[in-house]
């Protein structure tokens, strides 16, 4: 870090948004920490469903075959880099904000946060569709960076949830990585059933903001921060649990009537 403020006398602070490593530097400041779930990609995928447990295996080839089973139109498609576009990323985004609002989250990514992710995916996207009848019922979104693939949004269409198009999407996303001889698939941030039920494991990701040196912004920011986790802590504690549950309901039930 010292290098760069060395070759960059503007620059009076350098934030990481994620990484692997916790840095200890007198001048840092730690403001976020989440986990990513990697998966080490094998071989193959009879490797990887042999890896997988017995129930587990058994679940995710007949929800698969059920899915074909009551719909022989469905498709599914893997598109590329330039083949990905705007018109295609915007769907999937709609289902992905239907599905947020259904489960009572109101919690969404601004534009500018899109519009970045869209000019990624134009250089390194991949994107694993599947299509009934020529409309987008599931997908995940995926980068490329080195020998990994990285997940940014898995939706789907709530109308189809039985099936679990969720894990049917993301073992298509482990195929096609499998093809591509991909080494591990980052399915990133935060914790959930479907991550842990497919054998991925929980990395450590740190967030954090380097200064030049310490002054006002550094003190003001270092506040900010603790403030921050202090209330998150308690949103998140157990005490909270029934309102928390009480505002989920209602939300869910405002959306649904004002949709």
């Amino acid at each position: 870090m010292d290098k760069i403020f060395e070759r960059h006398p503007l620059v009076k602070k350098i934030k990481v948004d994620a990484s692997y490593t916790k840095y200890l530097f007198k001048r840092s400041i730690l403001y976020y920490e989440s986990d990513d779930y990697i998966l080490d990609l094998p071989k193959s995928m009879d490797e990887y469903y042999k890896s997988l447990g017995t129930s587990t295996r058994q679940h995710v080839k007949n929800r698969k075959s059920r899915l074909l089973r009551d719909y022989p139109n469905i498709k599914f498609i893997v598109k590329y880099k330039e083949d990905i576009d705007r018109d295609l990323v915007l769907k999937i985004m709609d289902l992905s904000k239907e599905r947020r609002l259904q489960k009572g989250s109101l919690r969404w990514k601004d534009t500018l946060y899109y519009k970045q992710l869209l000019v990624c995916l134009r250089q390194y996207g991949i994107v694993v569709c599947i299509e009934l009848d020529g409309k987008i019922i599931a997908a995940n979104i995926t980068s490329i960076a080195k020998n990994s693939i990285f997940g940014h949004v898995m939706a789907h269409d709530n109308r189809f949830s039985k099936y679990s198009l969720g894990e049917i999407c993301a073992v298509q996303v482990i195929q096609t990585a499998i093809e591509h001889n991909f080494t591990s698939f980052h399915f990133l941030w935060g914790k959930s059933d479907l991550k842990t039920r497919l054998l991925s494991k929980k990395n450590l990701l740190y967030s954090y903001i380097v200064f030049r040196k310490i002054g006002i912004d550094y003190f003001f920011i270092k506040i900010k921060v603790v403030c921050s986790l202090y209330i998150t802590k308690w949103k998140q504690s157990t005490f909270l649990n029934p309102l928390r549950v009480a505002l989920k309901i209602y939300k869910r039930n405002h959306n649904i009537k004002n949709a």
